[in-house]
């Protein structure tokens, strides 16, 4: 389906039904779609096509409200996320993760009826849902955006400001792209999905309520936040972890290493998924038993980060980055945050390469 409020219905017929959803994206290759489709065993398409017949037949159906029976252990839906084989897996959320999330996210925001919530998200990426439940769950106006609107930064801002957004969450990519003086109207902004650089965040809080938030798909969108992103030392943090959700940062025998140390980003509590669809090894290799919490689960991101002394995470890099020179532990974060710290630098990525010698 296109973005449209048809997305939007579809999703909570799903949902009331007792269902669950699995977003693809129509401009997918055919063959990942096909995989999908095969790896689900999905019963029901919900596209276009469906929607016409259903729109021609609606006066068929009753008019009166319908009563979810879906319980909290129940699974809302399943977003495929690229996988190190080639193939995407399939990450199972339940329902009281998503209703953990947004309530937390609505509480900390102060989500409020007269709200106007930017869903920026395609329904395929796992911030979507943060976007249309935190409107919905708390009586307010969910804006749907319009994918070309996206391409063209000066239209954009007539459209946000026209609709009198308050609420933006989106890549801090894209905010790059943004001028914040353009947006007179806007509460709050929050970046994700991305690591976040000290320009931007120091760009944005200049002049509205800047968040950062950081999460895998596997632990339900968000799964630490801070509206103080820039810290003392002037770097980015990605805060603290959101309520009924733990960070742990381990060591190599999955230890508790102490502040400051750089460890394995571990998270636990009620954020996580059931696991991969169909895929029940790799389920194991990434859910693991806690050591540090009887009958839980931990999940390992892959993550790289370290405590901060206030209490803060401070977000370095992918653990599959990490390179040895000459004997040398290197962390290509840190060597990106300092070229960021560049003036004339906006972006940087390292690569370690081998030469001759």
């Amino acid at each position: 389906q296109t973005r449209s409020e048809w997305m939007i219905v579809s999703i909570l017929g799903v949902l009331k039904a007792g269902g669950a959803y699995v977003p693809i994206d129509p401009q997918y290759p055919q063959a990942r779609i096909d995989y999908i489709e095969e790896d689900t065993n999905c019963k029901v398409w919900l596209h276009e096509t469906e929607l016409s017949r259903f729109k021609e037949s609606k006066q068929r159906y009753a008019n009166e409200p319908v009563t979810s029976s879906a319980k909290s252990d129940n699974l809302a839906y399943v977003i495929y996320t690229s996988g190190s084989t080639g193939k995407p897996k399939g990450v199972l959320i339940q329902h009281g993760s998503l209703v953990n999330l947004i309530v937390n996210q609505g509480k900390l925001f102060g989500i409020r009826q007269e709200e106007r919530i930017l869903l920026f998200s395609k329904y395929t990426f796992d911030a979507s849902l943060e976007q249309q439940f935190l409107a919905l769950c708390n009586g307010a106006a969910l804006v749907v955006l319009s994918d070309d609107l996206l391409l063209n930064t000066r239209r954009f801002a007539e459209f946000v400001n026209h609709q009198q957004i308050t609420h933006l969450h989106a890549t801090p990519s894209f905010l790059e792209t943004l001028t914040p003086g353009d947006y007179t109207g806007l509460k709050r902004v929050i970046a994700g999905g991305e690591q976040c650089n000290e320009k931007l965040a120091k760009r944005w809080s200049e002049l509205t309520v800047f968040y950062n938030e950081y999460g895998p798909t596997e632990t339900t969108v968000t799964a630490t936040i801070t509206a103080a992103a820039l810290h003392k030392n002037g770097r980015v943090t990605i805060g603290r972890p959101l309520a009924n959700l733990q960070i742990y940062v381990v060591g190599a025998h999955q230890q508790l290493v102490p502040v400051g140390v750089i460890g394995e980003i571990c998270i636990g509590g009620d954020g996580l998924a059931r696991g991969y669809l169909n895929q029940e090894g790799l389920t194991k290799e990434k859910f693991i038993a806690s050591p540090f919490k009887k009958g839980e689960r931990l999940y390992k991101t892959g993550d790289l980060g370290r405590w901060l002394s206030d209490g803060n995470i401070e977000f370095i890099g992918r653990k599959d980055e990490q390179v040895k020179i000459r004997g040398f532990r290197i962390e290509p974060g840190e060597i990106e945050h300092a070229l960021l710290n560049h003036e004339q630098i906006n972006q940087a990525i390292v690569l370690a390469k081998e030469n001759e010698s």
